[in-house]
């Protein structure tokens, strides 16, 4: 096991920054395959090529659960998380968890991971389907090994939308990540493996921000850097804490 890092400093390192939603603690800790790059590279995680009782892989995780620290700063039902990222591989033994979402009581909200070049994101929070316990979404392709992208999810009354590098590629209006009657507050956010380390992810975060509110598509695209493949806030007051390295 590796030396735990606080991740409070990491915030300010690589960009976790959550003032803006009012949502607090978001202290990450990180240890085992979870090492913070120089010169704020980001966030990279480890992962053996085959499942190992000897290498579970990586996590950061906060170790208690988000509340909202005003009324307004958490919509029920609503939500937006930005992501920059790049996958190592594309190997796969699982659906490989990049952040996974969870009440207090550990119940699963919902989760993106990888499989193969896919994005996937399953809901756990609107009526199953073909008999399975989750809805499943996601779009191909854009997780290639090596790929720097930023990807955003937005989710509310409307359904869930997905942009990939400030466009927007896939709407689904009958999937919600959270339910009607519920906000972010309680839940805790978990980047590159299951709580039960079973799906360890390979690759970096440059950048990770989660909001408790449903973005418009416009907010999202001009939240996006011109020809940079990440996020810079141009709205004056989100900038101080919205801004993430690239």
């Amino acid at each position: 096991m590796r030396r735990q890092i606080p991740l409070t400093l990491a915030c300010l390192l690589f960009g976790l920054c959550l003032l803006a939603i009012g949502l607090w603690p978001f202290n990450f800790r990180t240890d085992n395959h979870a090492d913070l790059l120089p010169n704020a590279g980001g966030l990279k995680f480890a992962a053996p090529a085959e499942r190992s009782k000897r290498d579970l892989g990586g996590m950061a995780f906060t170790p208690n659960p988000l509340a909202c620290r005003e009324k307004s700063s958490c919509e029920a039902g609503a939500l937006t998380i930005e992501i920059e990222l790049k996958a190592e591989n594309e190997l796969t033994p699982c659906v490989k968890r990049i952040v996974e979402v969870r009440r207090n009581d550990g119940s699963e909200a919902f989760y993106l991971g990888q499989w193969k070049s896919y994005l996937i994101v399953r809901s756990f929070n609107t009526p199953p389907s073909k008999g399975k316990p989750y809805r499943e979404i996601g779009a191909g392709g854009v997780l290639a090994a090596g790929r720097k992208i930023f990807v955003a999810l937005v989710s509310g009354p409307h359904g869930t939308d997905i942009h990939i590098d400030g466009q927007p590629v896939k709407n689904y209006p009958d999937v919600r990540l959270l339910r009607e009657n519920e906000t972010l507050e309680g839940h805790r956010v978990y980047l590159g493996n299951s709580p039960d380390l079973s799906c360890p992810w390979a690759g970096t975060v440059m950048g990770f921000t989660l909001f408790g509110r449903a973005w418009t598509s416009a907010e999202v695209t001009e939240h996006q850097a011109p020809g940079e493949g990440g996020p810079v806030s141009t709205d004056r007051s989100r900038s101080r804490t919205d801004r993430r390295s690239t």
